[in-house]
């Protein structure tokens, strides 16, 4: 799994779940489960969000849960857009932190230092999977 995600051990792994990203996620998200299907599959018969939410069926693995925030009325997107502020509470959203197997010390203070300023009910893992 690490090697099909990440070029690199000093890496994380954030644990959620879709309940949590659906309850306390606010405002106007689209929120799905991803949904895999053949490869033949046509994506763009419902509306033009479906393609978001869509993947080939060899992605299944994943089990991928994602948010999609449409731009508003008064709103617009340019290439520079890299993102947009949603506010949501980190201590009702993620479970665990999880490092990678070969993560050197130096990142696993690193990351054991953030936990500590911003979620201190959450504490760091090691992977026991093998990359």
């Amino acid at each position: 799994m690490w090697n099909a995600y990440t070029p690199g051990p000093d890496s994380v792994v954030i644990v959620s779940s879709a309940y949590a990203l659906d309850r306390f996620v606010q405002g106007r998200i689209v929120k799905s489960p991803v949904w895999y299907h053949d490869d033949d599959f046509p994506r763009t018969e419902f509306d033009h969000t479906t393609l978001f939410f869509y993947k080939p069926l060899r992605y299944s693995f994943e089990r991928e849960f994602r948010m999609l925030l449409s731009s508003g009325e008064d709103e617009s997107i340019n290439y520079s857009d890299f993102g947009r502020h949603v506010p949501v509470s980190l201590k009702r959203i993620i479970h665990r932190v999880i490092t990678h197997p070969r993560a050197s010390g130096e990142f696993k203070a690193k990351v054991d230092g953030c936990l500590t300023r911003y979620l201190r009910s959450v504490s760091r893992e090691d992977s026991n999977l093998l990359p």
